[in-house]
């Protein structure tokens, strides 16, 4: 299997993760189909995140922050800032995570019930 065979590639999109298909390979898939197949890849990566944010451990919230990443390069600013606080919503106690995301030049925090989103460049 070659990268340039983009129908094959996009048939493992849907393959589940497993011992075979680590996140690095799913991760590089994504982002490599993401001219190709915009809306598909974006449904993926979002669940892709959230399947590796409720494994939990560092080498999972590493990936899960680099994914969003992906993301952000598929769709439009505003959307990315709501999913990330979407994201802080469902996950603001996982600290480790958002350590992550601090050491990524992004920093989410609640104030007065606000979840309020910074990035630094």
């Amino acid at each position: 299997m070659r990268l340039g065979d983009k129908e094959l590639l996009s048939t493992l999109i849907k393959k589940k993760r497993d011992y075979r298909f680590s996140a690095e390979s799913r991760l590089k898939l994504l982002n490599y189909l993401k001219d190709e197949m915009q809306e598909e890849v974006e449904k993926e990566l979002k669940a892709f995140t959230e399947s590796l944010i409720e494994t939990m451990g560092d080498y999972a919230y590493e990936k899960a922050v680099e994914s969003s990443f992906v993301l952000r390069k598929i769709v439009d600013d505003a959307a990315w800032r709501e999913y990330i606080k979407g994201i802080y919503e469902r996950h603001s106690r996982k600290i480790n995570l958002w350590k992550v995301f601090k050491r990524k030049r992004v920093t989410v925090k609640r104030v007065k019930g606000v979840v309020r989103l910074e990035v630094r460049s």
